[in-house]
């Protein structure tokens, strides 16, 4: 039976796999293994133990990777019963993400988790402030998302639900192990203190343990348990027994502490009652021991001669480990010189426990067990298969800033490692190449005789090349500079790869950067939060720039993300403190009658805020805010959302835009691509806005410990949770100039010559839609035309005049005004003749306009247009009520043709007005890709020409153009006479073989385009 699993990260298909594979060992007893003849599987991960740091002789070819002053007892007579790899790894060079990789089978680089945890519960640490700041490198912060994956627990507990699991006092990866798969965790462990002393606990994490195997035997149940021990970690604490002891026994040349060899010599005696335990229990001939530390030594005293460095380097000093395996079929005493690593638990313990069902194909993790029963020998012919590493590689990255070293990567394949230590103020990369084999000794000097680098051209670029596949395989977070462009844009139409988190369409190698957290996914939400997840609704917005989805706020959900890093909190010579700014929303309210947060960062020190509520006292609340707060200035800007468009029905575009430079500092806020208020600063240092504080940004509430920009003097943001939808988040950090914030507005509308076939006389082109038409905003001698929306109407629509064929519009004919129907689809355009300069006088202009669909009708008044704005109109800003509408007069006149296509006109206006009108079209089929008026073969072809991206041819404007359109271009054509296609078009079928050739294409084109499971039938595939 073959069991298939698709390659996904997240745990809900990884458990379909599970429970699938599961049903067919029932079905099948040959696959099922009786739980009596299951193994009892202990791992003992200690903490800080460094590879030198035991008297075990971890290669019995190398002297010095054995202490010569600690004794470690018991681990000696683990390693004579069982097997030492001196060529093993620890997932990481620090403790959080090698127990992540530990328990996920997948490096520390995947998981997004490159640094111990706490930075990122608590980014006001010291440790933040030192190793994330003030460096010429951010490194990126780590990821709290165990919850995305599958744990070796869960996998054992899907698969072989008899096991018994449990992890013993340390897990140290941000979720409560009861959460991901054990049955059983206990950090604390209260009520399992031994009589005297229990320095770090460890006695009683003995205790614990001994007790929980007894449970499991007593039970009759298979066990997994991790035992977690605090020690070696600092400070050191020891027995007094322990200390006596070695403070009469002669120091060693490299390990010289006494603390530490008690300490160690304490975690050993803990060591030994565990093992004695599982003899007394009976257990031992169906018990698997792995031994094996989370990282290398720290800094001295620990001295990791003759490795290089220490805990937090990748060097072998912080990586290589002690790493001993004893049980059933292990030769005793045995050594093998296999390069293995912590995540390879994972694979070893699946096939201990005799599952057979296919594992994660992004499983960076191989079973050990081929050569565990095999004498430390990997099988003739075969290597030890790791997704990315499929000859064995093992693969390093810690982005991070540490004690012993600065953001770099590595690579280790066969006899080989390569290190790349990423260049730093303009400086390139330094690589290193070593034969670990050859010479354990490493160098951090890039001259060294030791780097091999330069005289291994060919080897050196191989594994750079291995290396650089991986992080780009795995999605590596990467550090940044910080006044590198960022570009970053949430889009609701496409959510991203984890369920939990909302990620940028655009990829600045930095997840957590690029991710908005859908509360209350986060594994470690704050006890006290209220917040609920957004939900994913259907929208359909007239910009087809926004997709189809949007996230649905009620009031209580909200997201969050790390602060909005735009500048170096540490100021020195050559670190960005530029703290400018642009954020961008569309967003749609359900109600005007409360307060919204939209967007906040910060707190009421400094901080940064988007929010709506009632600003003029008048009990709309219609008024959107813009606030920066910091170093003791305060901007706000506040706009009036209603007056040209409709919160409550359209999505809006909001931006703001903070310039912080000493030069020209203010804030912008715009509303559909125009400006309405520019609030200047205080010019030079004195009055910078150092607004980016640390603490979580929200969307739709509060994501940190405090609304952003809620303090100092001036307007204060609104308070209270959003309810309404939020379809696209841009944040860049940089200040938008006005008509780069209009042409972002834009590029979400259809262009303005939409559906419009040609036009000429006094009739100008316009190069993109304005973000004002406003009387003298857009002065020209010719009258001008645009496409504002194409939409459908909510309800019925009363016009100044209903077209007619043939009929005209003059000074003694005003045409009669009719009603469209609720449901009718139109488009809507504005024509404006704005003269050039105030002169006296009138001025005219005539032209013919060409549309490429029937013309329905006019709005013509001024009241009419203005009432129209939120539903017909699209952009920012009208103007005034007083300056709009047309009167004809005179020889003015509007002319529509027989067949309903052709506008031709005259106005006039004073030099000092104008004239403005809009004219609504019946509106194109979806399928019409040019726009012609017919949907036939030549939109075939645009459709073929634009698969795959962002093009004309995304007929269900989900962002794409797929085999989603090709089935909108082909029912189109299936419905002759519909309603969507004007009746005078013709619809040609292409060929049968030409489309059924086609079609064959296409699914190919999908399979290989495919990032998760589709439907083939549907042809309908994306690509990311």
């Amino acid at each position: 039976m073959t069991l298939i699993c698709w390659r996904l990260p997240f745990r809900s298909a990884y458990f379909a796999c599970g429970a699938f594979a599961f049903a067919a060992c029932a079905i099948c007893p040959a696959l099922s293994v009786h739980a009596a003849a299951k193994p009892n599987i202990v791992v003992v991960m200690v903490d800080d133990q460094g590879w030198t740091g035991t008297s075990v002789q971890m290669d019995p070819n190398v002297p010095f990777s054995k202490s010569d002053y600690y004794e470690t007892p018991n681990l000696e007579t683990l390693a004579a019963q069982g097997m030492r790899f001196p060529n093993a790894y620890s997932g990481s060079a620090m403790c959080s993400p090698s127990k992540a990789a530990l328990l996920t089978g997948k490096s520390p680089a995947q998981l997004h988790m490159t640094d111990v945890i706490d930075v990122a519960v608590f980014p006001n640490s010291s440790h933040y402030s030192t190793n994330y700041a003030g460096h010429d490198l951010t490194p990126p912060l780590p990821f709290l998302m165990l919850n995305e994956y599958v744990t070796v627990a869960e996998w054992l507990k899907t698969q072989s639900p008899e096991y018994g699991t449990s992890l013993i006092r340390k897990d140290h990866v941000g979720s409560y192990a009861t959460h991901y798969g054990f049955d059983m965790y206990d950090y604390f462990l209260n009520g399992y203190a031994p009589e005297g002393e229990d320095p770090k606990q460890v006695f009683s994490t003995a205790n614990r343990a001994n007790a929980y195997m007894e449970e499991q035997v007593v039970a009759d149940n298979p066990f997994f348990m991790i035992v977690s021990p605090s020690a070696i970690h600092m400070p050191f604490e020891a027995t007094a027994e322990a200390t006596t002891h070695f403070q009469q026994k002669p120091q060693g040349q490299r390990h010289k502490s006494v603390q530490l060899a008690a300490m160690t010599a304490d975690l050993d005696t803990m060591l030994g009652q565990v093992l004695d335990k599982i003899e007394n229990l009976g257990i031992e001939d169906n018990t698997y021991i792995i031994y094996t530390s989370d990282n290398g030594g720290s800094a001295a005293p620990r001295n990791n001669e003759p490795l290089l460095s220490a805990k937090g380097a990748l060097w072998e000093g912080g990586i290589r480990v002690p790493f001993i395996v004893k049980g059933p079929g292990i030769a005793p005493n045995s050594v093998s010189y296999v390069p293995v690593i912590g995540t390879d638990l994972f694979a070893t313990v699946s096939e201990l426990a005799g599952i057979t069902a296919p594992l994660d194909p992004m499983l960076e993790s191989a079973s050990l067990v081929p050569v565990l029963h095999n004498g430390g020998q990997l099988p003739e012919g075969t290597s030890m298969q790791r997704a990315f590493g499929q000859n064995g590689e093992l693969f390093f990255h810690l982005p991070q800033y540490t004690d012993v070293a600065t953001p770099m990567s590595a690579v280790r394949d066969g006899d080989y490692k390569l290190v790349k230590v990423y260049g730093q103020n303009g400086g390139a990369d330094q690589i290193f190449l070593f034969n670990i084999a050859a010479n354990l000794t490493e160098s951090s000097n890039p001259a060294a005789a030791a780097n091999l680098a330069s005289q291994m051209p060919q080897k050196t670029t191989e594994l750079l090349g291995k290396l650089d596949a991986w992080l780009t395989g795995v999605d590596a977070s990467m550090p940044y500079r910080d006044a590198d462009p960022v570009d970053l844009i949430w889009n609701a139409n496409q959510q991203g790869e984890y369920p939990s988190l909302w990620r940028s369409t655009n990829r600045v190698q930095d997840l957590r950067r690029e991710s908005w957290n859908i509360i209350p996914n986060n594994p470690t939400p704050a006890p006290d939060s209220t917040a609920t997840v957004a939900d994913v609704v259907a929208i359909s917005p007239h910009q087809p720039g926004l997709g189809k989805k949007a996230f649905e706020f009620d009031g209580n959900d909200r997201m969050e993300s790390p602060f909005f890093r735009v500048s170096n909190p540490t100021a020195g010579a050559g670190l960005d403190a530029d703290n400018s700014a642009t954020l961008e929303v569309w967003v749609r309210l359900d109600f005007l009658t409360k307060n919204h947060i939209i967007f906040e960062s910060g707190d009421g020190r400094q901080g940064m805020s988007l929010t709506v509520g009632d600003g003029d006292g008048d009990g709309v609340f219609d008024e959107v805010r813009a606030r920066v707060l910091g170093n003791g200035q305060a901007l706000q800007a506040t706009a009036e959302l209603t007056r040209f468009a409709d919160p409550s029905n359209d999505f809006v575009q909001i931006a703001a835009v903070v310039n912080d430079s000493d030069e020209a500092r203010f804030l912008d806020l715009y509303v559909n691509g125009a400006r309405f208020a520019h609030i200047p600063g205080l010019a030079g240092a004195a009055g910078k806005l150092n607004w980016d504080g640390v603490d979580n940004a929200g969307l739709g509430g509060v994501g940190g410990s405090g609304l952003g920009g809620n303090g100092g003097a001036g307007s204060l943001p609104f308070s209270g949770g959003l309810m309404g939808e939020l379809a696209s988040v841009r944040f860049q950090n940089v200040a938008l100039e006005p008509v780069q914030v209009r042409e972002q507005y834009n590029s979400m509308l259809l262009p303005v010559t939409y559906g419009i076939a040609s036009f000429g006389g006094g009739v100008g082109s316009l190069g993109s839609r304005p973000s004002s038409v406003a009387l003298g905003a857009a002065e020209a001698a010719a009258a001008r035309i645009f496409q504002e929306r194409t939409d459908e109407l909510d309800h019925s629509l009363t016009l100044d005049a209903i077209a007619v064929a043939g009929g005209s519009i003059s000074a003694t004919s005003t045409g009669t005004a009719g009603t469209l129907a609720a449901g009718t689809e139109f488009n809507s355009y504005l024509l404006k003749f704005d003269p050039v300069g105030s002169a006296a006088g009138v001025v005219s202009t005539a032209g013919v306009i060409h549309f490429k669909q029937d013309i329905l009708g006019f709005v013509l008044g001024d009241a009419l247009l203005s009432s129209t704005d939120g539903l017909l109109g699209s952009i920012g800003n009208y103007g005034l009520t007083s300056d709009r509408g047309w009167a004809p007069t005179g020889t003015d006149f509007l002319e529509v043709s027989a067949d309903l296509r052709t506008l031709t006109f005259r106005l006039s206006t004073p030099g000092a007005e104008m004239a403005q009108l809009r004219v609504l079209t019946a509106v194109s089929s979806p399928a019409d890709f040019n726009g012609d008026g017919f949907v036939n073969g030549s939109d075939l072809a645009i459709w073929k020409t634009a698969f795959g991206v962002d093009a004309a041819a995304d007929a269900d404007g989900d962002g794409d153009s797929d085999g989603a359109d090709f089935l909108v271009w082909q029912r189109t054509l299936s419905v002759p006479g519909a309603a969507a296609v004007s009746s005078t078009a013709t619809q040609p079928v292409p060929e049968p073989t030409t489309c059924a050739l086609f079609t064959i294409a296409l699914a190919g084109i999908c399979v290989m385009r495919r990032t998760r499971a589709r439907s083939l039938l549907n042809l309908s595939c994306h690509s990311r």
